[in-house]
């Protein structure tokens, strides 16, 4: 269907063509007619040099420059197009026709003026001398009477060249024309026999021959093999015949000529040599008279349109776009796919497997040539006259597209850099016919660097960081596509050095006598671009840049640290290229006061491994001076006299007991006298204690019951961080190494045959190794052996009157959902009263009941235990054993405990809960923990001022209010364990359809503010059809389910953030600057972002009084509390130490920073990796700040920021409130906090 479309297509054209101008159309046509935007418009070829003008007019050769004839200044061959810039007085020319003899080539410019290039030894250039060569175009001056004579067609032979003015009369040049000057053009005066003068419409030549086509449609033989016009009356069927198309052919250097005509019925007409079947019909001999051909589509005459004879073949189209060729083949210049000669036939062009129709077509010396409907070139043939990068003898037997050349350069930000300095390599691919596509591949030797698209203006960059110290050599290659070639530079040097390390210089505050510590400012540089300073560490001492691998107290802004006594200091500074300085001070000049004490020395350190040298007591000598040591203190802490530290005569020793206690870092011991001013001692506490080994996993289960699946050795995985296992024992019962339990390779396994002989209950096994500390293993024994039947011992002997069924107060089954399900029936759960009068509903699930759903989760898709009562009191507690729920951690470490009451429900990760932490705050085994979930429902009094609040605010509550903790108990003690569970925790509260006119939302209840706040949550509906929103908060509070009126504001009528800024209003996360007010595009400062953020994440503003803050962030200021919270949850950093400049206009990029933070708070962003390929959407992607590019991606990647308008990302910009709004519905919803 495609193929006769196109087909039809061309050939309305061409006979549109025919009616319009049914005397002028000869061969070959440019293919303007094709339309605009065409990329060639003809083809001239003669020998082993080809000519094309491209739809601007301009010149393009390749092949042979033997003679200087492609007009370029030289005489360089070429295997591709070369295109050809003519300028006539500084101005472009521009031409529409162009003609190739032997070695020489003539062009008419638009303007109808001749120019010559190539060969003129016999004046065929018309320049009115003879010269050798004319390697660059040469304008022709023809005149007439005076004036410059214009001309329409031109044609080149051998050596001669010819031309016809815009009135049909005949010029002609060179070799063997007879006129009284061959070196310039003169017009001929033909006539016809009755003497009217001849007017001629088309003109061809090529080889030793000319022909021409008159106005009345006659032919003419003008040139064979010198100028003798001949005119051709030819009668066909009694009429004579007429003309509409010629075409001059070759037989070079063989004999006769080659001629070739199309009469206006559309049959082929020729004459001349036929040694190799061109004429058409292999039968014919030759001759010199035109001979009519008798061509046949599958019995139908075929009409032709277009005609080229080359040497000794021939190519035309039919009326319907088909080409057909004929004659010599040795080269495939056919195009049927062999190279055997062949009569008239019809020969498919493919691209790609798609049919082309060309629209013109060209013959040459054993090639072809062709153009398609889009100006396309297309050879076959002699390879070495394709144009196509080709050379030597091979064939192109079928067509194909010549690709053009295009023009490839590489440039480098710079030349010379240092290491870390971003370099910029920029590679820019120009062609003629539009921009070219595709991929730049930049590589160093074979090592390729990166790929990169080429953008629409045909350039591509690569910015690189990573280029080592040394000389690198880059090349950037071009990997082609559809229209040009592939293309690589030659490679372009940069040199890369390593910057100096870092200068360090230390100030001390005073040089002279001093009793206080002297205040040391340091200063460091560092050099290189994009270098920076990394670390920057002070320790006491005399100490090299190993000693602060591990060890050494940062210097923070401003940056200067405290020398408290004399001694050695150094200061250590590392950038981020790696170079390393230690630069030190010794300080002398801190001295008592005349009555003062003094200890020397006054800085040591300590090293908590048992194997350093620096595990030992650490001594000082007191100078007295008439003094008595009262104590020495580690801060507030005294130390004990004769335990941590001894007294013998002036020397005090710290003991290493002492110093092993206290934590890695600087500790300053205090000595008071009982007279003068106290003196302090800095000792440097390290630990290079060998890394503790592990075991995995650390909990499991046996059972002694030998059919159970449990009844197997244990095994677990040790990772032994280069120590080696010492032994295992129980209590203080060692294990037997080969019988009790094996070691092979990092696996050890206990025996069944060990366990077996164990009590039930819970085995604690210590694994104790050469160095680090020992590892314990916890074995949940149990004994699931059936009772025999008949064991059963009843003591009553009464008789039997009746039977008793009491059914089970637990149930045990997996769930359609995928989880296992305990159902407690009403007789589980046990109703107390408090001493205030409420009651609660208590449910005890015993340990076998845990036990069994245990069993169960192995064949469950999902690792839940869902545990359904049916409550009727407003307050629930389900207690849990501590440990069954190790056990389930120990084999399921995903498992997740859920609750399910009327109202209310409850779901957590049991490795959240960290039972071995709880045990030890409360001094306990984990087997001894009880873990309580409770769930309950708020006061009247409080359930009144949520109302109240309601009415005054604008919503409605739909749910109970309730509180839900979960605690873990032992030996009489509780601890609250809300905060371990953190955001593993799911709360839901069952609640009643809303209006549907309003927002259903989740908030959070604050008594001691009486405000209540947005907390993310989810909608869910129960199997019982009841709605429940599932609350997704990172903190205990009070939560309530409610229904707000719709908010809206005058100011955001038509604006683009309406929709997002009135749904954030209804869920009460922002708010207006005044009533109706939203002020959508004022900026936004880093304050009100801040508590945006954390209305949105529903975190609590619950003020910690140990939280020390910000210097410029007063506790009474409205945002105080949301600063804190975000500062808690890791949202916002200060802009410097202690400043957080609240007041400070928010940058887009400062804000897609803090929301790259809050995306890791859900499990549905904090493993969202940072693709920094994301950015290059970007127009202005350099230009965002390496700190804040990884949190750009991840955001963009989910979706929440885009660009502005114009394709830049405009990261220093102030945001807007509209643009905040926006942000935060699309995080909302990126997270699923909001559907």
């Amino acid at each position: 269907m495609t193929k006769t479309f196109m087909k039809s297509r061309i050939a309305a054209l061409l006979c549109l063509m025919l009616l319009l101008s049914p005397l002028t159309l000869v061969q070959p046509p440019q293919a303007e007619a094709a339309g605009a935007g065409l990329m060639f418009t003809s083809v001239a070829t003669e020998r082993d040099t080809t000519l094309a003008l491209d739809s601007s007019g301009r010149i393009w050769a390749w092949g042979s420059n033997l003679s200087g004839q492609f007009g370029n200044g030289t005489t360089s061959d070429s295997y591709t197009p070369l295109q050809i810039n003519v300028m006539d007085n500084g101005v472009p020319v521009s031409f529409k026709e162009i003609k190739v003899g032997l070695n020489h080539a003539i062009a008419l410019d638009r303007n109808g003026r001749l120019w010559g290039a190539g060969q003129n030894v016999l004046g065929q250039l018309g320049l009115g001398q003879t010269t050798a060569n004319v390697i660059n175009w040469t304008k022709i001056d023809v005149k007439n009477g005076g004036a410059p004579v214009e001309f329409k067609e031109i044609a080149a032979a051998r050596s001669s060249s010819f031309a016809l003015d815009v009135h049909g009369k005949l010029w002609i040049w060179g070799q063997r024309t007879y006129t009284a000057d061959p070196t310039v053009p003169i017009q001929q005066q033909l006539t016809y026999p009755n003497g009217d003068p001849v007017v001629f419409d088309a003109l061809e030549a090529n080889d030793e021959l000319a022909i021409a086509l008159d106005s009345r449609q006659r032919l003419w033989t003008l040139y064979q093999p010198d100028y003798r016009p001949s005119q051709h009356t030819l009668i066909d069927g009694g009429q004579e015949v007429k003309f509409q198309s010629i075409s001059a052919g070759s037989t070079y250097g063989t004999g006769p000529f080659l001629a070739l005509a199309i009469d206006t019925d559309g049959n082929v007409w020729s004459w001349g040599g036929n040694d190799q079947g061109q004429l058409g019909d292999k039968a014919l001999p030759e001759t010199w008279i035109p001979t009519k051909l008798s061509i046949t589509d599958n019995g139908t005459p075929a009409t032709f349109v277009r005609i080229s004879g080359g040497l000794k073949h021939v190519l035309a189209l039919d009326e319907h776009g088909d080409m057909w060729t004929w004659g010599l083949n040795d080269s495939g210049q056919l195009g049927d796919g062999t190279t055997v000669n062949a009569a008239p036939h019809k020969v498919q062009a493919l691209d790609n497997g798609t049919p082309v129709t060309f629209v013109s077509v060209y013959g040459g010396y054993g090639a072809s040539y062709g153009l398609d409907a889009d100006g396309r070139l297309w050879s076959w043939g002699k390879q070495n006259l394709l144009g196509d990068n080709t050379s030597g003898g091979g064939a192109q037997m079928t067509p194909k597209k010549i690709p053009m050349k295009p023009q490839l350069s590489l440039t480098s930000s710079v030349t010379t850099s240092t290491y870390l300095e971003p370099i910029t390599f920029t590679a820019s691919v120009t062609g003629n016919f539009g921009v070219p596509s595709g991929s730049i591949t930049f590589s160093e030797g074979n090592q390729p660097l990166g790929s990169v698209m080429l953008n629409d203006q045909g350039y591509a960059q690569l910015k690189l960081t990573s280029l080592q110290p040394g000389l690198h050599h880059v090349t950037a290659a071009y990997e082609g596509d559809g229209l040009y070639l592939a293309e690589k530079t030659n490679p372009i040097g940069i040199t890369v050095t390593m910057p100096d390390a870092p200068s360090v210089s230390i100030l001390p505050s005073t040089t002279g006598p001093t009793n206080d510590p002297v205040i040391m400012t340091v200063t460091v540089e560092t050099y290189g671009n994009s270098n920076a300073l990394a670390n920057l560490k002070w320790l006491p001492g005399d100490n090299n840049a190993a000693a602060f691998a591990n060890a050494g107290t940062d210097i923070l802004i401003p940056k200067s640290f405290a020398a408290a006594g004399n001694g050695t200091y150094s200061v250590y500074a590392k950038d981020l290229a790696g170079n390393e300085t230690v630069e030190k001070i010794n300080v002398t000049n801190i001295v008592p006061l005349p009555d003062n004490s003094a200890i020397d020395p006054a800085v040591a350190s300590f090293d908590k491994y048992e194997g350093s040298a620096a595990n030992a007591d650490v001594t000082t000598t007191l100078i007295l001076n008439g003094n008595t040591l009262s104590g020495i203190a580690n801060g507030a802490a005294q130390l004990a006299p004769g335990i941590d530290y001894t007294l013998s005569g002036d020397t005090v020793t710290i003991s290493k007991a002492y110093l092993n206690a206290q934590p890695t870092g600087t500790s300053v011991l205090t000595f008071t006298f009982s007279g003068g001013a106290d003196q302090t001692m800095t000792i440097a506490v390290s630990d290079s204690t060998p890394r503790n080994s592990a075991i995995n996993p650390s909990a499991a289960t046996f059972d002694k019951y030998a059919g159970a699946t449990a009844n197997a050795d244990v095994k677990t995985t040790l990772t032994l961080n280069g120590n080696t296992l010492s032994g295992i024992a129980n209590g203080a019962a060692p294990l037997t190494s080969g019988i009790d339990y094996t070691l092979s390779g990092d696996t050890v396994t206990i025996s069944k045959a060990y366990l077996n002989a164990q009590p039930t209950g819970t085995s604690v096994l210590t694994f104790t190794f050469s160095g680090g500390a020992a590892q314990t293993m916890t074995i949940h024994v149990s004994d699931s052996t059936p009772t025999p039947s008949g064991s059963h011992n009843n003591s009553d002997s009464r008789p039997t009157t009746g039977t008793v069924t009491v059914p089970p107060k637990f149930q045990v089954a997996l769930e359609p959902t995928g989880s296992v399900a305990i159902f407690a029936a009403p007789s589980a759960l046990v109703k107390e009263k408090a001493a205030d009068g409420t009651m609660t509903q208590k449910l005890i699930v015993p340990a076998e009941i845990l036990d069994q759903a245990h069993k169960l989760l192995k064949d469950a898709s999902k690792g839940t235990i869902i545990i359904k009562a049916n409550d009727s009191e407003p307050s629930v507690q389900v207690q849990l054993p501590g440990g069954p729920l190790a056990a389930i951690t120990g084999t399921n470490p995903n498992a997740a405990i859920g609750i399910e009451l009327n109202e209310s429900s409850l779901e957590f990760q049991l490795n959240a809960l960290n039972l071995d932490s709880a045990a030890k705050r409360l001094g306990a085994a984990v087997s001894d923990l009880q873990i309580t979930a409770s769930m309950a429902q708020v006061s009247d009094s409080v359930k009144q001022k949520l109302e109240r609040l309601g009415t005054k605010l604008g919503f409605r509550m739909l749910s109970h209010a309730a509180d839900f903790k979960v605690t873990a108990s032992a030996k009489g003690q509780t601890v609250q364990l809300n905060d371990s569970v953190g955001k593993a925790i799911t709360r839901g509260l069952v609640y009643n359809e809303g209006t549907k006119n309003g927002t259903v939302i989740a908030v959070y209840y604050d008594p001691g503010s009486n405000t209540v706040s947005y907390v993310p949550s989810r909608p869910s509906l129960r199997s019982s059809e009841k709605n429940e929103t599932m609350i997704h908060a990172l903190h205990h509070s009070t939560f309530a389910v409610i229904e707000t009126d719709n908010r809206s504001f005058t100011d955001m009528n038509a604006h683009w953030a309406k929709e997002d800024v009135e749904q954030l209003a209804s869920r009460l996360i922002v708010d207006g600057v005044s009533a109706g007010r939203f002020a959508p595009d004022e900026s936004i400062t880093r304050a009100e972002f801040a508590a945006l953020l954390v209305r949105a994440l529903g975190l609590s503003n619950e003020q910690d009084g140990a939280y020390s803050g910000f210097e410029d962030v007063p506790s009474f200021a409205w945002y105080a509390p949301a600063v804190e919270a975000a500062v808690k949850a890791g949202l916002v950093d200060g802009m410097t130490t202690g400043s957080f400049m609240p007041d400070e206009r928010i940058s887009r990029e400062q804000m897609a920073v803090m929301l790259a933070r809050a995306l890791s708070l859900t499990p549905e962003g904090n493993n969202l990796p940072a693709h920094n390929q994301a950015l290059a959407v970007f127009k202005d992607q350099d230009a965002i700040s390496p700190w804040a590019q990884a949190s750009v991606s991840q955001i963009v990647q989910a979706g929440i920021i885009g660009g502005m308008g114009d394709g830049n990302f405009a990261p220093a910009d102030d945001a807007t409130r509209a643009q905040a709004a926006a942000m935060l519905k699309r995080f909302l919803h990126a997270v699923h906090f909001i559907e």
